[in-house]
């Protein structure tokens, strides 16, 4: 949300005073609902189950640490993942009990699917400025130019995050 409403401000069409637009916050919880109800179990499956066996006292603690952490780091004004926070989490959960209780192979693959999303943003720009050299009349509007970078680059985080946390053997299997 704020992302658009900065570019929405930047371009002027919000007047001299910074706001939140109700529109862009309907629409980003629309987002977040549409993204948790079609992938939300994937994830929660993962770092519930396949991450490491959780149990009620350790997702407790879990929880506990993550938001201990986040307290903290947002009081120093320090920008932390909540995902990477509660993954880090539940891995010293399991690791508490024995190393071998965490499976290390989905918390690569997670791992994995965050340092990748930098690079598919990139990517996606690349094709967005390319097709835009290409096709000059299909976006004049910077704001629509913007919007479109941002959505294409949370579709592509979206597709490789739930690839990794899904252990699906193709992205054709998840679309």
């Amino acid at each position: 949300m704020g992302i658009i409403a900065a570019l929405l401000f930047a371009q002027g069409l919000l007047g001299s005073t910074f706001y939140v637009p109700f529109y862009v916050i309907l629409l980003a919880g629309t987002a977040m609902g549409f993204g948790t109800y079609f992938g939300g179990w994937r994830i929660v499956r993962t770092m519930g189950m396949k991450i490491t066996k959780l149990h009620p006292f350790g997702g407790f603690s879990a929880e506990t640490a993550a938001a201990s952490t986040l307290f903290a780091t947002a009081s120093l004004g320090i920008p932390v993942s909540t995902t990477h926070t509660i993954a880090g989490a539940i891995m010293g959960v399991g690791s508490t009990r024995r190393l071998s209780a965490v499976r290390w192979g989905v918390a690569r693959r997670i791992v994995c699917a965050w340092v990748l999303t930098i690079p598919r943003g990139r990517d996606s720009r690349l094709i967005i400025l390319c097709s835009e050299t290409r096709w000059p009349r299909l976006e004049k509007s910077s704001v629509c130019r913007y919007a479109l970078l941002g959505i294409s680059t949370l579709n592509r985080m979206e597709y490789f995050a739930t690839y990794a946390f899904s252990g699906a053997s193709s992205l054709s299997t998840i679309v």
